[in-house]
């Protein structure tokens, strides 16, 4: 038979274990949030300029310091000290800022409103894309800046294409306004992508399967 200090002994570990479950989500969600505002930052400015176009115009002196800003804020990441991180992302961002303000002292321009550039995310390689309205535009676009440049109207012709291939997808964007499709595969409860003949996961994908089923409205 167990004793009543035992048994509230397990009660205070538990709780001990709960608190301390919590202040580490509590740690990862204020990561997420320096993560977000980092990106949005540096997403802006790359769309702005294209890819690279900042540090290229940078000064030796200022290339160096902001190389040396993403080392820092990279090593912070690997270390749980959250205002440590704040510190060095903030440093990152103060950085980005100092290339756009450097460029535009030495009367260099944003690319032209004709060029957008688009940034696909980390899981899709990070891929760099110029998107023009047509092929008179493709003049402006900065081959250092993107991997691949596409017009609209080739955007138009792969976006129907997707659809044709993809009615799910198509399906929510029309019943759903404002969605956002962030992916088109079979993700397990990480929300990693469960790709092709991955026969470890084989299970969660028939899971999957078991759940596609129309929505009743």
């Amino acid at each position: 038979m167990r004793s009543n200090s035992n048994r509230y002994s397990d009660i205070r570990k538990m709780n001990n274990f709960n608190n301390k479950l919590e202040s580490k989500n509590k740690r990862y969600e204020v990561h997420e949030a320096i993560v977000a505002t980092l990106e949005d930052v540096a997403l802006r400015l790359v769309q702005r300029w294209g890819r690279g176009k900042l540090e290229r115009l940078a000064s030796p002196q200022l290339a160096v310091a902001f190389q040396q800003a993403k080392q820092n804020y990279e090593k912070a990441t690997l270390d749980n000290d959250v205002k440590y991180i704040a510190q060095k992302a903030k440093n990152l961002i103060q950085g980005w800022q100092a290339l756009e303000k450097y460029a535009k002292q030495q009367g260099h321009k944003p690319e032209p409103s004709k060029v957008w550039y688009a940034i696909a995310p980390i899981e899709c390689d990070a891929f760099t894309y110029a998107i023009v309205r047509d092929q008179s535009d493709m003049q402006f676009v900065d081959k250092e800046s993107a991997d691949r440049t596409y017009t609209l109207d080739e955007i138009a012709r792969i976006l129907h294409k997707f659809e044709d291939n993809n009615k799910a997808a198509t399906e929510i964007k029309d019943l759903f306004a404002g969605s956002e499709i962030v992916g088109t595969g079979y993700y397990d409860k990480y929300g990693q992508e469960i790709m092709k003949g991955d026969k470890k996961n084989e299970k969660e994908k028939d899971r999957y399967a078991e759940l596609d089923d129309e929505i009743p409205f």
